[in-house]
C-alpha cells in the first residue's frame, strides 16, 4: 500500500520500509481502538462520564512512559516504531481496564457473544491475510513496473481482499455483515422511493 501509493520521488524505498514499520505497530493496537469506541459509550449510558475520562488520563501517562522506554532502552529493536508500539499498548490498557471495570459494577456485557463474533471475525480476517500475502507474492513481478501497472493490481488486491472477507463473513455467519446488508438494502430501497434513512 505504501510502496505504491507513496514511493515516489524522495519518498525512497527506505522511506517506505520505516513507514511500514511504524503502520504494522500501530495496526496491531486497532482492534482495542475498535473495542474502545464500544465501551466508552456503554459508561456515557449509565450516566458515568468520568471513568472514563480517568482510565484515558492514566492511559495517556502510560503511552508517554512507555514513549521514553522505546526509545532510550529499546530503540535499536523498535526504531521509530517505538511511538505507534506505545500508542498500540495504551489502546490495550484502555479497553481492559474499561471492560474489566464495567463488569464488576453492571456485570456481563455479553462477553460469549462477543468473543464468538471476535473469533469469527478474526478467523475471516486471518483466512484474508493469507490471500492477500499469496496475491502480493503473485504479483511482485509488477513491482518495478509502471505506477498506472502497480496501481492496478493494487486496486485488485484490494477489490479480491475485500470480496473473500465478505464471502467468508457471509460464510460463517457473522452477525455484523447481515447488519451491513440490512441497512444497505434499507438504503437502496429508501433511495428507490426518494428518501433514504439518515
Amino acid at each position: 500500500i505504501i510502496r505504491v501509493l507513496f514511493q515516489h520521488g524522495q519518498f525512497v524505498a527506505e522511506s517506505t520500509r520505516l513507514t511500514a514499520r511504524a503502520l504494522l505497530y500501530y495496526a496491531v493496537g486497532l482492534p482495542a481502538l475498535a473495542t474502545v469506541k464500544l465501551v466508552v459509550p456503554a459508561f456515557y449510558s449509565t450516566g458515568d462520564t468520568k471513568t472514563p475520562v480517568i482510565v484515558a488520563s492514566i492511559s495517556l501517562g502510560i503511552n508517554i512512559l512507555l514513549n521514553i522506554i522505546f526509545l532510550q532502552f529499546f530503540f535499536k529493536r523498535v526504531q521509530n516504531g517505538g511511538p505507534a508500539l506505545a500508542t498500540a499498548i495504551a489502546c490495550f490498557f484502555d479497553f481492559f481496564a474499561l471492560f474489566i471495570i464495567f463488569r464488576l459494577r453492571y456485570g456481563t456485557m455479553g462477553t460469549m457473544e462477543i468473543l464468538r463474533s471476535f473469533g469469527k471475525t478474526s478467523l475471516c480476517a486471518s483466512i484474508m491475510g493469507v490471500g492477500c500475502w499469496f496475491g502480493n507474492y503473485y504479483t511482485a513481478f509488477t513491482i518495478h513496473s509502471r505506477f498506472l501497472v502497480q496501481l492496478l493490481v493494487f486496486a485488485g488486491l484490494i477489490i479480491g481482499a475485500t470480496a473473500l472477507y465478505l464471502a467468508l463473513a457471509w460464510l460463517f455467519r457473522c452477525h455484523e455483515i447481515e447488519e451491513v446488508y440490512g441497512i444497505a438494502t434499507r438504503r437502496t430501497v429508501g433511495a428507490g422511493n426518494g428518501y433514504a434513512e439518515p
